[in-house]
């Protein structure tokens, strides 16, 4: 048959059927199951579900939840139609998420073209790995001497993402009674951890390391946080600009190493992207 018969066989068929719709097209369509969200259990699932991917995901990655707000807000009207409309509409935001870029560059297209053997045989990616780790380890040392909680470092380490916490990489886990313990905002640790990483990154990229291997680098070498799209895409996501006023601002808080070049500085003030907008 046809291409032009085919279509015209279709629309006969539709025309001549008693009734055309899909099952969840017509009138009185329930999830199949038998319970309505209105049901406690259904309620409670959907509760059980959003916190277990929440903790698996550690609020890093918009996607799983999206799909449950589609699923739970999709079943919740009355025609596929509206329901492909919710499910549209998550999809466009996370499209426009800087995750999903970053993740499709580094993740997909870049990794795409190479090996983990191929991009940590080459001696830049090594020395780049090297100064990250020692970078982050350092940094997560002074916090202890700090008198911040060991447990706090490597909790907020694993929050954030990283495949393995600084004083475990440094095989160095200090007693939790062994000194003073005082009060540390966990998202200033957050950002000293994963700044400490970046800035070192910077330096490499200062060198003349190409940031799309230095991403590749930190992604597959020692696990700088996948959602991100690696050390430079972190740097890239938020503004070279932004970047550097907020390890200024960690460095009068703290004054612990945060110091951008002034070659950094001058790359800023000529474009604050890494990456080419398009890329």
């Amino acid at each position: 048959m046809s291409d032009k018969d085919l279509l015209q066989t279709a629309e006969k068929w539709v025309l001549e059927a008693e009734n055309a719709q899909q099952p969840w097209d017509q009138k009185g369509f329930k999830v199949p199951g038998g319970s309505g969200l209105n049901n406690m259990n259904i309620g409670r699932l959907f509760q059980i579900l959003t916190a277990q991917v929440s903790a698996d995901y550690r609020h890093n990655y918009p996607a799983p939840i999206a799909a449950l707000r589609c699923l739970f807000n999709g079943t919740t009207v009355s025609s596929m139609d509206a329901a492909l409309k919710i499910e549209t509409r998550e999809f466009s935001a996370l499209t426009r998420d800087p995750v999903a870029r970053n993740m499709i560059r580094t993740g997909f297209l870049n990794r795409g073209k190479t090996t983990r053997e191929e991009v940590m045989s080459e001696q830049g990616a090594q020395q780049l790995k090297q100064r990250c780790e020692q970078a982050y380890i350092q940094q997560g040392l002074q916090m202890v001497a700090e008198g911040i909680s060991p447990i706090i470092i490597e909790n907020v380490a694993h929050a954030a993402g990283m495949a393995e916490g600084p004083l475990a990489m440094a095989e160095e886990m200090p007693d939790e009674n062994s000194s003073h313990q005082n009060a540390a905002d966990v998202e200033i640790v957050k950002q000293r951890l994963m700044c400490a990483q970046a800035l070192a990154a910077a330096v490499s990229w200062e060198a003349g390391a190409d940031p799309v291997r230095a991403d590749l680098a930190s992604t597959l070498g020692w696990g700088f946080p996948g959602y991100t799209g690696g050390v430079m895409s972190y740097i890239d996501t938020m503004g070279l600009n932004a970047f550097i006023a907020l390890c200024d601002e960690l460095n009068a808080q703290t004054g612990a190493g945060f110091s951008p070049s002034d070659w950094l500085r001058e790359r800023a003030r000529e474009d604050d992207r890494v990456y080419p907008s398009t890329a």
